[in-house]
């Protein structure tokens, strides 16, 4: 895969505590017979991304064996409780020397794929002057993820977390924003709730593996219980 013009490293955030998914775990549920965490690490090679940040924070004994034997930088965020931006920062932190920009991901997007990805950079590195970062949109909606340029890094990095984090600078500067408008939903669909897993399924016309095993069950059917080991 050639890589992009524009050196974008990815920051996948995989810390939250999925509270709405009926004790599912969001970030351990498989498609195309892989875990959504460890499916984003193929995606990331895939579009040309070479550096990869994963962030966990809730639990990280479930996740960190599913990133065994990948080049995954790996950032356990302890302030995970403090909500998303925590993991923002934590992530943004990590990011090696020489990139031009971060797209911030988040793990539930469920049916972005690498030639989404590729779009994002390719809009990001032609975006008009005078911006720094970018949000895709979609019939009006706003979706995920978002590309954030080195200098804009550095400034949420500067502000710290009480600043709101990169969220926050997103709402304060829509100036620099380019509104991408994406050819598809895709940056749209996420998994918040059992009842997101059975659309999505639906779309699909497959089932969503409810663990890290991949087995499917009906939607908002309990998890098994197992864990990997390691």
């Amino acid at each position: 895969m050639t890589r992009p013009a524009v050196r974008v490293a990815a920051v996948l955030l995989a810390g939250g505590e999925s509270r709405r998914m009926g004790g599912l775990d969001k970030r351990t549920l498989t498609v195309d017979g892989l875990p959504l965490v460890r499916r984003w690490l193929d995606l990331f090679r895939d579009a040309g991304i070479a550096d990869v940040i994963v962030v966990v924070g809730h639990q990280p004994q479930r996740i960190l064996p599913l990133l065994e034997g990948s080049s995954a930088t790996v950032v356990v965020n302890e302030r995970w409780p403090d909500g998303q931006q925590s993991s923002v920062l934590a992530g943004l932190r990590a990011l090696p020397e020489g990139v031009d920009a971060a797209m911030v991901v988040l793990v539930d997007l469920v049916l972005v794929d690498a030639g989404d990805l590729r779009e994002l950079i390719d809009a990001f590195a032609a975006r008009p002057a005078g911006t720094s970062l970018l949000v895709p949109f979609h019939g009006g909606q706003r979706g995920n993820p978002v590309i954030a340029s080195a200098e804009v890094v550095a400034r949420v990095l500067e502000a710290g977390q009480d600043s709101g984090g990169l969220r926050e600078y997103l709402r304060t500067h829509p100036t620099q924003i380019h509104r991408h408008e994406a050819r598809s939903d895709h940056f749209l669909v996420d998994l918040d709730t059992p009842e997101d897993v059975a659309r999505v399924e639906r779309r699909l016309g497959s089932p969503i593996g409810r663990g890290v095993t991949g087995e499917a069950q009906p939607a908002g059917a309990q998890p098994d219980g197992r864990r990997p080991t390691g």
